[in-house]
C-alpha cells in the first residue's frame, strides 16, 4: 500500500505574494520612522535656534535696559569712539548695522567710566564687542560671533528711539533658519523691544 505523505508547503506564487506584501509593508513602515526621524530633527533644530536667539536677546535686554547714550549705525565697521555724533532713529530690514552704548559697568583701570558695549549685524552674523578699559576703542576685529554656527540670519531690522524727556527705546527683528542639510532647515522670526531703565549720563 502506498503511504500518502499529507504534509503540504507553500507554493512558489505563495512565496512571491507573501514576500511582496512584506516588502510594501516594511517600506511603509520605514517611510513612516523616517518622517518621524525628520520631524523630530527638525523639532530638535528648532529648540535650539529659539534657546540660543532667546539666550542672546535676554543677555543683549539685560545689558541694554541698565544702558545709556545708544548709538546706531548703518556702518558694522565703524570704530567706536568715546564720543557720539547723531546716529539714526532706525536701521532698514536686511541691511547692516552697529549699535554701542555705555553700560553699567565701571571701570577704574585707567580713570573712571561706564565701558562701552556694542553689538553689529554684518548681513550675516550677529557679533559683540566691549571695552576692557577706558582708552579702549572698538574696532571691527574685536567682534565675536555670538549665536551658533548653524543659525544664519536672513534679515535684522532694528530701531532706535531717542526721543527726548523718555528713555531710549531699542526695538529689533530677526529672522532666519536653523539646520546644516535643506530638509532639515527650519525658520523662525523673533521680535523684541527693550526700554532703558536708567537714564543718568556719566
Amino acid at each position: 500500500m502506498k503511504k500518502i505523505n499529507l504534509k503540504k508547503g507553500f507554493t512558489l506564487i505563495e512565496m512571491i505574494v507573501s514576500l511582496g506584501i512584506f516588502t510594501v509593508v516594511a517600506l511603509i513602515a520605514v517611510g513612516a520612522l523616517l518622517k518621524v526621524m525628520d520631524a523630530n530633527r527638525k523639532a530638535v533644530n528648532l529648540k535650539t535656534a529659539i534657546n540660543n536667539m532667546n539666550f542672546t536677546i535676554e543677555s543683549m535686554s539685560r545689558e541694554m535696559r541698565m544702558g545709556n547714550d545708544f548709538y546706531l549705525s548703518n556702518n558694522p565697521d565703524d570704530e567706536v569712539k568715546k564720543d557720539y555724533t547723531k546716529s539714526p532713529s532706525s536701521i532698514n530690514p536686511s541691511t547692516s548695522w552697529l549699535l554701542a552704548f555705555r553700560s553699567s559697568i565701571i571701570s577704574t583701570n585707567d580713570g573712571k567710566c561706564n565701558l562701552i558695549y556694542a553689538y553689529r549685524y554684518t548681513g550675516t552674523k550677529l557679533q559683540k564687542a566691549q571695552q576692557t578699559k577706558c582708552s579702549d576703542k572698538i574696532k571691527s576685529e574685536n567682534f565675536q560671533d555670538i549665536i551658533a554656527p548653524e543659525i544664519k540670519l536672513t534679515l535684522a531690522s532694528i530701531g532706535l528711539d531717542k526721543s527726548p524727556d523718555i528713555p531710549d527705546k531699542v526695538y529689533f527683528t530677526f529672522e532666519g533658519s536653523t539646520g546644516l542639510k535643506v530638509k532639515d532647515k527650519t525658520e523662525f522670526r523673533v521680535q523684541s523691544n527693550i526700554t532703558q531703565r536708567v537714564m543718568d549720563k556719566n
